[in-house]
């Protein structure tokens, strides 16, 4: 049974619902790290209670709750929690006040700085206060692991709350019940702590539609807050699983119970997860593992690309382009690495002399300083800059792919295995590529070069392509 749960769990832990928190750095492995520190603080606060010498496990646990803080802002709430669970420990038992007020005492000071400390940032909306629209959201928000649908996880979050309602009746009877015995003592550590992960989930759920729901309800079902609703529903499902085996029925009236509690999880719970959260891996394989290096190279070439810069970096291109010298003198990624080894602007390629000519054609061409304009309501640079999709025909593996003006001098770079989004066909990814190049010539005529794997030169041969700014490929 335990080996099945623990199963269960890994599944649950691990689902790729959570790909955004596990691929990306702010938003993912900090907030696991903050998360981390949680469950470490609320083991400690445990071990605090119910030690023969708990002064160690105190200190741990002010230790976690201080790195949790600092680790990432949903960690605050920490001290929030577990000074709850303190609290209603000694209201039932009144032991271990000392240490329980200490705690209490620190969180009240350390809540207090942060909360008078903050400042809301200028690009974020104003708070929202009105209950019902906090309630929408939150209601939703617990749903967002399962689907990206806001009716279907408004359904979950409501069915969520439900049953956590219904399970904080029936544990405070259990409570009650219990008194102040050894056994109100030993029901409390096998069930307190789930309902406090709980409590965790749901204060940085209140949170974060208090400063996200003036974004609107869509915002809510966003996958890159799968972590905080990964623990709400982990507490619920462990909170249920501990509660069926404290209940007074038979041995075998409790293992149908928790084989029913697995079956519904797999069924209502783990199969939808794993359905949406297959789709979110592909949206991160398509956007932050391949676009990725397009954003470093419009970076590397001084030819900023709003557009993919917004999608795959920060809200505002601007503040890439603010920080672009700093990150260039201190090796910063991308610059930690040339995309394009050869690459030198205003040099002439001299050792392309010697080609082959390969058929390629022109998918997509793009007026950069137009479509910034589009995107951030500035051209964010002054000199025409060009995005080009293009594909070649029948060619070899490509590393990588030069632009020179009409005296072979290079004016940009680009990369292989980009095929358009709206490109059905994409069998060869390795034909499709995708360049940038700035020039202060008009009209733009430029010449297109390609390095293999092997480390031949071929020139790529593309008809006139008339567009907007009317290139010339010869």
């Amino acid at each position: 049974m335990l080996a099945g749960l623990a199963v269960l769990l890994s599944w649950f832990l691990f689902s790729p619902s959570s790909a955004h928190n596990w691929m990306l750095g702010m938003s993912g492995t900090a907030w696991f790290t903050a998360n981390m520190f949680f469950l470490a603080a609320l083991y400690f606060a445990c071990r605090t209670l119910t030690a023969h010498k708990p002064f160690l496990y105190f200190i741990l646990l002010i230790l976690c709750s201080l790195l949790g803080s600092v680790t990432y802002t949903t960690a605050v709430f920490i001290w929030v929690v577990i000074s709850c669970l303190l609290l209603l420990w000694f209201s039932f038992f009144k032991c271990r006040s000392r240490l329980i007020f200490t705690y209490t005492g620190l969180a009240v000071v350390i809540s207090a700085g942060w909360f008078f400390a903050y400042h809301r940032p200028t690009h974020h909306q104003a708070p929202v206060l009105n209950l019902l629209a906090l309630l929408k959201y939150t209601v939703a928000f617990l749903g967002n692991m399962y689907t990206n649908k806001l009716s279907v996880a408004m359904v979950y979050g409501a069915a969520g709350l439900l049953l956590f309602s219904s399970l904080s009746v029936l544990l405070g009877r259990k409570m009650v019940t219990a008194g102040r015995t050894d056994g109100g003592k030993e029901l409390f550590i096998a069930l307190m702590p789930w309902y406090t992960v709980i409590l965790y989930a749901l204060v940085n759920t209140l949170a974060n539609a208090v400063a996200r729901a003036g974004w609107g309800l869509k915002h809510a079902v966003t996958c890159r807050y799968a972590n905080i609703t990964l623990l709400f529903w982990l507490g619920l499902f462990l909170l249920l699983w501990n509660m069926i085996w404290a209940g007074k029925v038979g041995y075998r009236h409790k293992l149908r119970a928790r084989i029913a509690v697995i079956i519904m999880v797999a069924v209502l719970v783990i199969f939808p997860m794993y359905k949406m959260g297959f789709s979110v891996v592909q949206w991160f394989k398509g956007t932050y593992t391949r676009e990725s290096s397009l954003a470093g190279l419009s970076l590397q070439l001084d030819v900023p690309d709003a557009r993919v810069l917004q999608k795959i970096i920060v809200w505002s291109a601007q503040e890439v382009i603010d920080r672009q010298p700093l990150m260039a003198a201190t090796k910063h990624v991308p610059f930690d690495k040339q995309l394009v080894p050869e690459f030198y602007y205003g040099r002439r390629l001299t050792n392309a002399g010697d080609y082959t000519a390969v058929e390629s054609k022109i998918i997509r061409a793009t007026d950069l300083l137009e479509q910034n304009r589009k995107v951030c309501g500035k051209p964010l640079v002054e000199q025409p800059c060009f995005f080009l999709r293009g594909q070649t025909l029948n060619s070899p593996k490509l590393n990588y792919i030069l632009v020179t003006d009409k005296q072979d001098k290079m004016i940009g770079a680009g990369l292989p295995g980009y095929p358009p989004w709206d490109l059905k066909d994409t069998s060869r990814p390795r034909d499709y590529w995708a360049a940038y190049f700035k020039t202060d010539i008009e009209p733009v005529k430029v010449k297109l070069w390609a390095r293999t794997a092997a480390g031949d030169w071929l020139r790529l041969r593309i008809d006139s392509f008339k567009k907007k700014f009317k290139p010339v490929f010869f």
